[in-house]
């Protein structure tokens, strides 16, 4: 059998030796004619172009890799069965090598599966992106102070669901009460002025504050609502400023290990729904 195909192939070749291209403006765009050497015009419609399809969902994912998995085996419902069903999965494996079907690659930026993997042409990605919180977080693991308003801003609208057992921090740093006074030091210049002033910041109710807070942060901004992560966070007073100045700062390693444990999980979710088909799950990108 293979070796009538490879004859074919050759024939093909020759006969190819002759032909001329041709793309005519009022044919679709995957329609094109080859003069062979007689110059009589053949027509002939492209292969298809790659499918890259975009889920909506984690579902939509794994809907796609099982129909994928019954089409290989030429099990699929009527109507949705390739032409050929396991004779033509037979003669692709005899072109390509091997049928691979199916597998799935995950990672923070995303899920995908591509649905036949000797060939990795047709695919089905779901794009994740992190949430607000995370990225408040990513950018808060530089040397960032914020004034009393904007860290209660911050608190109030973007952290507003990640306190958990820490709700009681929001009322503890309302009512911190920051006064500024000047000490008699200075030095007085021939003109009259004064100069070297020193500034003593006097904050009350500092002392309530906790040296860490936990935040229990969304991971992805939509589709895995239970992709939640504990994440812990310093939390700084600097009492020498003239105004007040404070620092919420992600632990060394905190945020990078968050990620990390996100992908495991998305890894479980996928091969639970998916293993039992026997289709494979990656971590990392194809």
């Amino acid at each position: 059998m293979l070796s009538d195909f490879v004859k074919a192939i050759g024939e093909l070749a020759t006969k190819a030796k002759g032909l001329q291209f041709k793309k005519p403006d009022l044919e679709p765009s995957y329609v094109y004619y080859l003069l062979d050497g007689d110059g009589k015009p053949v027509r002939v419609e492209a292969a298809p172009g790659m499918r890259l399809h975009t889920a909506g969902s984690l579902e939509t994912v794994i809907q796609f890799a099982k129909r994928a998995k019954r089409l290989q085996s030429g099990n699929g419902p009527a109507g949705e069965r390739r032409s050929g069903g396991k004779a033509e999965t037979v003669a692709a494996a005899a072109i390509l090598g091997r049928s691979l079907g199916p597998v799935c690659w995950y990672s923070r930026k995303g899920v995908v599966c591509i649905e036949e993997d000797s060939t990795r042409r047709d695919r089905c990605t779901l794009p994740l992106t992190l949430s607000a919180q995370w990225k408040k977080l990513q950018a808060l693991e530089g040397d960032t102070w914020l004034e009393h308003k904007p860290l209660l801003l911050l608190l109030k609208t973007v952290f507003r669901d990640c306190l958990g057992q820490d709700r009681s921090f929001v009322d503890v740093v309302k009512e911190i009460n920051w006064n500024v006074t000047a000490s008699g030091d200075s030095a007085v210049r021939n003109d009259g002025s004064s100069v070297g002033k020193s500034m003593i910041a006097k904050v009350s109710g500092a002392g309530q504050l906790p040296e860490y807070v936990s935040l229990d942060v969304l991971v992805f901004a939509s589709g895995f609502p239970q992709i939640r992560l504990q994440i812990e966070c310093s939390f700084d007073v600097d009492i020498q400023a003239q105004v007040q100045k404070f620092k919420l700062t992600p632990l060394p390693g905190q945020l990078e290990n968050g990620l990390a444990r996100a992908e495991l999980q998305l890894g479980d979710m996928l091969g639970q729904a998916l293993d039992e088909d026997g289709i494979p799950c990656w971590l990392g990108e194809p």
